[in-house]
Formats: C-alpha cells, sequence, structure tokens
C-alpha cells in the first residue's frame, strides 16, 4: 500500500529551468504559504479501517462495491500530453519521475 503514496511535487512546466536576472528588475519570493494537507483531509469522506485483504475477484463490478481498493497496473498508452506530467515511476536510483513517457511502465495507485 505504501507504493500507492505520491508526495507533492516541486518543479516548472515542462521541468525547465527558468532564470532571473538581476537586470529583470523584479523580486522572487519562494515560500509554501499555507499547508494543503489540512483542505485536502476536509475533503475525504472517511478513512480507511481494518486489515487489507488479498482480492481474489478481480472484476469491475466487485472493485465498484469496494470502498477502496490498491492496484498495480501497466500503462498501455497516454491520451494526452502535459505540460505537468501526471503519471510517474521511480527510476532505478529511487528519484521519483514525472513524465508523459510511461508507456510499459508499472505503476501503484489506489481507489
Amino acid at each position: 500500500m505504501q507504493r500507492c503514496v505520491v508526495g507533492g511535487r516541486v518543479m516548472t512546466a515542462n521541468n525547465e529551468k527558468i532564470i532571473i536576472q538581476e537586470s529583470d528588475n523584479c523580486s522572487v519570493d519562494d515560500f509554501d504559504a499555507v499547508s494543503l494537507y489540512p483542505s485536502a483531509m476536509e475533503r475525504l469522506p472517511g478513512f480507511i479501517k481494518g486489515k487489507p485483504k488479498v482480492i481474489k475477484e478481480l472484476t469491475m463490478d466487485f472493485l465498484k462495491m469496494c470502498d477502496t481498493y490498491f492496484v498495480e497496473i501497466k500503462i498501455t498508452n497516454v491520451g494526452i500530453k502535459r505540460a505537468f506530467p501526471l503519471t510517474s515511476y521511480k527510476t532505478s536510483k529511487g528519484v521519483r519521475f514525472f513524465t508523459n513517457d510511461c508507456i510499459g511502465k508499472h505503476v501503484h495507485g489506489s481507489f
């Protein structure tokens, strides 16, 4: 289940560097003004309770009846290429890499 947890990311669009010269006559503020965790928790319908069970019946009808489930999927298609990619995987060095090029990669998620 821990493999389904992905923390926040900090990057610019297309993960490109932005360089601001002193001659641009502007200031840059770099800070996290407000934690978004409390507002995200407010929207949760509840928390997962109880001991996890291995799912034997892998049908969509059964999964629709489940409150929560954790899965590993293989990406076969990325329909929309985004400036801030929504899919990610961990490299062999353990670094999380957000990219649109995830076809063939295995990712984990909870629903």
